[in-house]
């Protein structure tokens, strides 16, 4: 009898046991897609801890401990992971800065953790050759902790059938434009600024950490060089084109006067404001960065400079295209033959990544005229400081972080310091100069939001998972 009892206890609990491991499976069936994040969940604190400081320090392991995990996740398994995206860059460094972070945008949303970025084969290598150099092998880590409110409603709705793995695409590829998302639509911008707010600074910051991390003994060299912390630095864009042709010309960009009278123009803007909110200089006094397209504008802005009102105006020292020969990505290309012109071509890159890096850095960004360049990080990381920064409550003397759009005439300023102000071009923090003067013009709105005009971009965005294992949800 006792041993009949003991063997029907060993049936029970054998049952008991199956009965569990089969509710385990069922569960793991539907959480497979969240094992990676689970498994290294450290990834998002990481970049959130990374991401969560306002001032310049940044700790050095935490970014090593995100380019392991970066490592890592390279060699997951198709079960580990069965989608990712693979997204194909195209155009200059702004442009293609704007699109991904559409791409991360659209990976939060389907809880897809990291992103593949590629560009197509330049300075003589392969498609990973450019972003590999930036940022360091390994793609991109999507924050899946933060939620985003309102841009889930749009897009439609797909989950995952982790049925038939070795059946399925593993990567859903996605060339240049982002299904759903475009760009140019303010509206759109203003309605859904908190969430554009949220993955774009996710994104951007990711991005200047992992840079700042692969190259860091130039940047610190810079930034001691420039004694940037000691000053309060208005970052000054300048994209005149440097004779580009083509949709640059077509669409009227650049400056929209006499070169020389433009800069002479903002020079003075510049040193008026300075001496009528001198009581924001007399701790940290202010200083001009610029970032351009054209070497010989530095140059004549410093000239401008010393003799109105002396202001420091600095650059990164780089090597530009001869002038009036185009922009460094059209210029710079590489040579499958020649190392020389390679090493050239992955220092522009570098070299405007360096410009893009400082701009973040500073504590105020000045537009001279519309580029897609300052509205991705330079655009986030100020509006991330305007809403984080406390300083203007502790210390009045300290300048406020603002996004201040120049004039066709270089001789006033519209500043912003909110996304949907600055989107719909209208309650901007204040204005300065010549107020009747015109305003940028043309001024696009680079930043992409998903479609909101009606037209049905949901299908397009099947087409991009359908033979993944992302499918839609039937009704």
């Amino acid at each position: 009898v006792a041993k009949l009892g003991q063997r029907r206890f060993y049936r029970r609990a054998v049952v008991v046991c199956l009965i569990f491991f089969s509710v385990f499976l069922i569960v793991n069936d539907f959480q497979k897609f969240e094992y990676y994040v689970a498994k290294d969940g450290n990834i998002a604190k990481s970049i959130m801890q990374a991401i969560s400081t306002t001032d310049d320090s940044i700790d050095d392991h935490q970014v090593q401990s995100i380019q392991e995990q970066r490592h890592q996740a390279e060699n997951l398994t198709i079960e580990e992971q069965p989608v990712r995206i693979a997204y194909r860059a195209m155009a200059g460094i702004g442009h293609q800065l704007a699109r991904m972070a559409s791409v991360y945008a659209l990976a939060k949303n389907y809880n897809i953790p990291n992103i593949h970025i590629t560009i197509n084969p330049m300075c003589g290598g392969t498609i990973s050759t450019i972003y590999d150099h930036l940022f360091g092998p390994g793609p991109i880590i999507v924050n899946l902790d933060t939620k985003m409110t309102q841009l889930p409603r749009i897009l439609p709705k797909l989950k995952m059938d982790l049925t038939n793995l070795t059946s399925v695409q593993r990567n859903a590829n996605i060339n240049n434009e982002v299904p759903n998302f475009k760009a140019h639509n303010p509206l759109a911008v203003a309605q859904y600024a908190e969430d554009i707010e949220l993955y774009s600074y996710e994104l951007y910051q990711q991005l200047m950490l992992l840079f700042q991390h692969k190259h860091k003994d130039r940047i610190q060299q810079m930034y001691e060089r420039l004694n940037f912390h000691n000053q309060t630095v208005f970052a000054l864009h300048v994209r005149g084109g440097n004779g580009e042709k083509r949709s640059f010309k077509v669409h009227h960009r650049g400056f929209q006067i006499d070169e020389n009278r433009w800069i002479r123009n903002v020079i003075k803007l510049l040193c008026n404001y300075s001496r009528n909110h001198d009581h924001y200089f007399k701790k940290k006094p202010l200083m001009i960065f610029v970032g351009t397209d054209t070497g010989s504008i530095v140059t004549r802005l410093q000239n401008a400079s010393k003799s109105m009102c002396e202001v420091p105006v600095v650059s990164i020292p780089q090597e530009y295209p001869d002038e009036g020969k185009g922009v460094s990505f059209q210029v710079f290309t590489g040579s499958k033959k020649d190392v020389s012109k390679n090493e050239k071509c992955l220092k522009s890159y570098e070299d405007m990544l360096l410009d893009m890096y400082f701009f973040t850095l500073s504590n105020t960004v000045i537009p001279g005229m519309y580029s897609s360049f300052t509205q991705t990080a330079p655009l986030f990381h100020i509006l991330h400081k305007a809403k984080s920064s406390k300083m203007d409550e502790v210390d009045p003397d300290h300048h406020p972080h603002y996004f201040c759009d120049v004039g066709n005439a270089g001789d006033r300023m519209k500043c912003f310091n909110t996304l949907r102000s600055w989107a719909l071009n209208r309650d901007e923090k204040f204005s300065y100069g010549n107020t009747t003067s015109p305003s940028q013009s043309p001024r696009l709105v680079e930043i992409q939001s998903s479609n909101i005009n009606g037209a049905d971009m949901g299908s397009h965005i099947k087409y991009v998972f359908k033979d993944t294992a992302l499918k839609e949800i039937k009704q």
